[in-house]
């Protein structure tokens, strides 16, 4: 157990870090007598009683931390069972997200490709173009519309009664945000688009 308590430390205090919390242990201090110690051996033997997988433990520590942005004492929330809940319930919200986002646009990309070139076109004069109408069917997904390099390009082309029946761009560049600054939905996107990913502004600068 004292492996895992200091495991769960090392990830408590680089969820920590990465939220831009300051935290540290004295110099000659031992760290098995400190209140975080007994914090994370709590906090491990919760998560085994749970039986929660070592990757969603370490998860959690982060959206805890974001839970808790506003508290000073953000450790002692480890051992609040309402508060590790509610966290373990918004963190599967998320990873619920990101997998369907992924899933939605490996299947808006396999609806593109043979149709690449009907995009702008219209079943008949007055109606709109095939990306409008097969967006709005549920074919051509937001996360493909904010990720694909030839749907962007089409999107600039289209007219502008036409292109304000799609997602405005405020939207778009939200969520093209949050999947390519999302360090394990990244590679995903990339794997699935290849070569027509977009490519962020901050990567061109």
């Amino acid at each position: 157990m004292e492996e895992k308590t200091q495991m769960a430390l090392d990830w408590y205090a680089a969820a920590l870090a990465r939220n831009r919390v300051s935290f540290s242990i004295p110099k000659h201090t031992d760290v098995r007598k400190t209140y975080v110690w007994r914090t994370m051996l709590k906090f491990v033997q919760k998560m085994e009683e749970w039986r929660v997988s070592e990757e969603i433990s370490k998860r959690l520590l982060d959206e805890v931390i974001i839970f808790s942005a506003r508290k000073r004492s953000k450790s002692t929330l480890l051992m609040n069972d309402k508060v590790l809940q509610k966290c373990l319930s918004s963190l599967g919200e998320k990873m619920r997200i990101k997998s369907e986002a992924v899933r939605l646009l490996k299947e808006s990309k396999d609806f593109f490709e043979p149709r690449a070139s009907e995009m702008l076109l219209r079943e008949r004069e007055g109606a709109w173009p095939n990306l409008v109408m097969w967006h709005r069917a549920g074919s051509i997904s937001l996360p493909f519309l904010a990720l694909s390099k030839r749907c962007n390009r089409l999107m600039k082309e289209m007219l502008p009664e036409d292109r304000r029946h799609l997602p405005n761009i405020e939207r778009i560049n939200a969520l093209r945000i949050q999947c390519l600054m999302d360090k394990e939905v990244e590679p995903l996107c990339a794997k699935i688009l290849g070569a027509d990913l977009v490519t962020p502004q901050w990567r061109t600068q």
